[in-house]
């Protein structure tokens, strides 16, 4: 075990929490701390690595956890944790493989008049810590407001062609996933690996114990006869539980029995029903009688490769964990057996699932963890033991397994393949959602839970209509909107920065089954600046199958594997912990979560909080932040003062150490107290180089013509206050008694400070706070008073708190002209934002006024103009060996920048 520091770490470790389970090559699994230089672990393509090293580190922890609906251990208290869900501990850097649908959305900006296509897209996001690291935002690009959305549509369509993909695939450490919106969030899923690989066990054992060789036929068989035996098989040995019009299933025991060389025999309890028993018996060596349990080649394999927990006739039953790995005939053999025994498959409008029980603990996790490493979902309901008193009998603790395709959909079709009963072969379809008879119709019945976007084009061309998501297609960072189609090429604007508050929506992605479908966030359905575009993909939804179902869909040989996809959540736990790195040669172990992990960007180095600052004024102290519009550098940013005036003015300083945005009165155009203007360049004159710093005396660039000085106003407006009758002003409300009216910004302003109105239509007294101080209460009713005006009663609604403006306080700092004195608002210095030093009120209030002060740095005196008319002039001689006039500071005697 090596203890180093991060910047000395090799780069080929790959790093794991402690207490993370790996698996060996044999097929046992071990804890990561565990592990030993020289051990050998399963990779991810079936193969083995040595293991060269492991490192120790410290790193926060988090909790990862498979995000599912179990809602009974929440409620009661006694009842065990969901089983089936992985649940590990994780570090915060942590490098997770995820999947996410993509959202694309039309909507319509009154402010730009143009038609905005927002979808999301990989692009570059800048952390608390200063990191800049690709993360899953929202982009939009505008169109004419003309732009029918059928244009779009076809839009979306080429990209999505032009991408070749369903999802993003992307890379994120588990603490920036904080970063990403909710609604992105809620269709992010997180990676597993399938194993697709095999490493056989069980047909080489029967090769070695039989000393023949074993066809695939007859490795079909045993593995089939495995399944149903852990399901419908009796402890004592090749006896079987069955149902006697079970013909299919009692059939194909039968024929997988004389393949191996025995004998089958079907007998019916006596008064039992259709309850009958069946074992299989091999002949003796003379051909006189027969045995039961002796020489049985299906009770040798129970017994030798631990079908029997402990490996003794009558043991309890179990699933050893080599069947995780392997060959793909004997894992899908074994779960179509186990499903032909105790499971049935159903189809309910396209969603297709298996559902196995099981009492036995072993049983339950072999369950488990064959279906994941076929990449199928799945979801584990428990009802515990009780007692069952309408059959007057003990119930067992039961899991129930459902069983989902998820993304490998043909996986679970040759499973189905492979079962003998009719009707879990080719179950019977149910449809829920029935088949309108018209389109009307069809819009009108759609599963809103699914989002059918089956809206025709011609009534979204002219008008938008409700707020749902469309997804389906898959956003790559290097293919644009604007790369598919060329007619709008010149007329795109992305945001650089993005915040979204709109309602979030869930992702519909018709590659998945329906019940992967989650929407985390509730759909609005009333904006009517915002329009769903039909893509038309989800036809395979709506339509009716016929039977027969599996003939064209379903492949016995199936064995193309995809990952499959988790909804996850993680919470952090608050804490360091220990966490292990493994060297080995080449990277992808597989851990028994069988969750894809990518190598971290870095581990052991220490990531100190990063600080924002504005690129021009240096300020902290700001909500909204805006990148720098003239560099494409994520991490610089302007406050929103700095950014508005760079906006106006398209000038700065072209000293990258200074980089100060100049206000539009700055540029001589007209002057304003406190924005001292800038000289003139005399050497260059040009127009994109005008002016000299008044910081550092660089010059400016000016990217583009400024906007001439305007005031900005409120516009007014004229209209009929329902309190103080007609007037002009910019701020009107609407009455909240009465929508149709209005009142003013005093009014309501008024109102919000004594909650008070006189509710007569013709008086509409609202008193102030010092009237409401006059007015007196009616003897037994606190809250009723008499009108000021009218002498009516008045009640005072206290159902919402009293607005209570905000004082400003006084306060004792270190002023740097005055020295220590109490005021109640303190500013930065004009001259140098970045300082840390401050003027009180009254000195700011004089350096806007005549923007002159003290040159030396240990007076920074401000004067009044009645101290001006006290100050001796003189006169002091400039570079250029040219005199000027001054005057002198009376506190210090040096130069000021005050000149007559």
């Amino acid at each position: 075990m090596s203890e180093v520091n991060g910047h000395n770490f090799p780069s080929n470790v790959e790093w794991f929490a402690e207490g993370t389970k790996m698996i060996l090559f044999n097929g046992e699994t071990i804890k990561v701390e565990e592990l030993i230089p020289g051990s050998q672990l399963l990779w991810a393509d079936g193969s083995y690595r040595f293991i060269d090293d492991v490192f120790r580190a410290n790193d926060n922890l988090y909790h990862l956890t498979q995000y599912t609906k179990h809602r009974a251990h929440k409620l009661d208290p006694s009842r065990p944790e969901p089983f089936g869900v992985f649940r590990m501990v994780c570090f915060e850097r942590a490098v997770l493989s995820l999947q996410t649908g993509i959202h694309a959305r039309v909507s319509y900006d009154k402010r730009r008049d143009v038609k905005l296509l927002r979808f999301s897209k990989l692009r570059d996001h800048l952390t608390d810590n200063g990191r800049v690291i690709k993360m899953l935002k929202w982009t939009e690009e505008s169109f004419p407001v003309d732009t029918p959305n059928s244009v779009l549509v076809d839009l979306v369509k080429k990209f999505r062609e032009a991408t070749g993909k369903k999802f993003v695939e992307w890379e994120c450490e588990i603490g920036d996933l904080k970063y990403l919106i909710n609604d992105i969030r809620a269709s992010t899923r997180l990676l597993l690996y399938p194993i697709p690989f095999e490493i056989p066990t069980l047909k080489p054992w029967l090769q070695r114990t039989f000393e023949r060789e074993v066809s695939d036929r007859e490795l079909e068989a045993m593995s089939w006869m495995l399944g149903f035996w852990i399901g419908d098989g009796c402890r004592a040995g090749a006896l079987f539980a069955l149902n006697m019009e079970d013909n299919d299933v009692n059939g194909m025991l039968e024929e997988n029995a004389k393949i191996w060389g025995m004998s089958y025999e079907k007998r019916k309890y006596a008064n039992s029903g259709l309850s009958a028993f069946a074992a299989l018996h091999t002949p003796k060596a003379d051909g006189k009688g027969r045995n039961w349990n002796v020489k049985n080649p299906f009770v040798a394999v129970l017994r030798g490769l631990k079908f029997y927990k402990n490996g003794l006739l009558n043991g309890p039953k179990n699933i050893p964990e080599f069947m995780r790995v392997d060959q793909l005939l004997v894992r899908k053999c074994f779960m179509a057996g186990l499903i032909d025994s105790d499971g049935y498959s159903s189809v309910a409008d396209d969603f297709l699932s298996a559902k196995v029980s099981s009492v036995y603990p072993p049983i339950r996790d072999g369950i488990l963890f064959i279906c994941r490493s076929l990449g199928l979902n799945v979801s584990v309901s428990f009802c515990p033991a009780h007692r069952d008193e309408k059959r007057g009998i003990n119930e067992a603790d039961i899991w129930n397994f459902l069983i989902t395709s998820g993304t490998n959909r043909g996986i679970l079709l040759s499973i189905l393949q492979r079962c003998s009963h009719g009707r879990k072969k080719d179950p019977p379809i149910f449809h829920y959602n029935k088949t309108p008879s018209n389109e009307a119709d069809a819009y009108a019945r759609r599963p809103k839970r699914y989002l059918n976007l089956s809206e025709p084009i011609s009534n979204l061309e002219n008008e938008s209509i409700s707020d749902k998501s469309m997804t389906g297609s898959t956003a790559v960072d290097d293919v644009s909107f604007s790369e598919c189609e060329n007619e709008f090429d010149s007329n795109t604007e992305i945001e650089q920065e993005q915040t979204v508050s709109e309602t979030g929506f869930g992702c519909f992605d018709l590659a998945i089954d329906l019940e992967e479908i989650q929407l985390e966030t509730d759909l609005t359905e009333t904006d009517p600046d915002i329009v769903e575009l039909d893509l038309g993909l989800d036809a395979d939804i709506s339509k009716t199958f016929d039977e027969p179902y599996f003939e064209n869909d379903g492949d016995r040989d199936y064995a193309s594997f995809n990952n499959s996809r988790q909804f996850f959540k993680t919470a952090p736990m608050n804490q360091k912990g220990t966490i292990y790195g493994i060297q080995l040669k080449e990277r992808g172990i597989l851990t028994e979560s069988q969750i894809v992990y990518e190598p971290p960007y870095s581990v052991g180095d220490e990531r100190v909080p990063y600080e924002q600052v504005c690129l021009s004024c240096s300020t902290k102290d700001e909500t909204r932040w805006t990148t720098v519009p003239w560099q494409y550098n994520v991490k610089d940013r302007l406050c929103r003062s700095c950014y508005d005036s760079y906006v106006r003015t398209n000038t700065r300083c072209s000293n990258t150490a200074c980089n100060k945005v100049y206000h539009l009165y700055q540029l001589g155009k007209k002057a304003m107290k406190g924005q001292p203007r800038l000289k003139i360049n005399v050497e260059n004159g040009s127009a994109k180089h005008r002016y000299l710093c008044n910081l550092c005396g660089s010059v400016t660039v000016t990217d583009g013509a400024p906007e001439d000085a305007k005031v900005r106003k409120e516009a007014t407006v004229e209209s009929c206050c329902v309190v103080c009758g007609p007037k002009s002003t910019g701020r009107w409300r609407k009455f909240p008694w009465d929508k149709d009216k209005m009142w003013c910004g005093a009014c309501s302003q008024r109102f919000l400070r004594t909650r008070i109105i006189c509710a007569d239509t013709n008086c509409r007294k609202i008193p102030s706070p010092s009237e409401f101080a006059k007015m007196k209460s009616l003897p037994g009713k606190p809250e009723t008073f008499n009108c000021l005006k009218c002498k009516q009663p008045v009640t005072r609604d206290l159902s919402k708190a009293l607005f209570v403006p905000a004082k400003s306080e006084m306060r004792t700092e270190t002023c740097i002209s005055c020295g220590p004195i109490a005021a109640k608002r303190w500013c930065s210095l004009p001259w140098d934002k970045k300082s840390s030093k401050l003027i009180c009120d009254n000195c700011k209030r004089h350096y806007n006024d005549h923007g002159h002060r003290c040159l030396n740095d240990s007076c920074n005196k401000i004067f009044s103009y009645v101290q001006l008319k006290k100050m001796e002039i003189k006169k002091r001689s400039k570079p250029d060996n040219s005199e000027e006039s001054c005057y002198v500071c009376p506190h210090c005697g040096q130069d000021t920048e005050w000149r007559p």
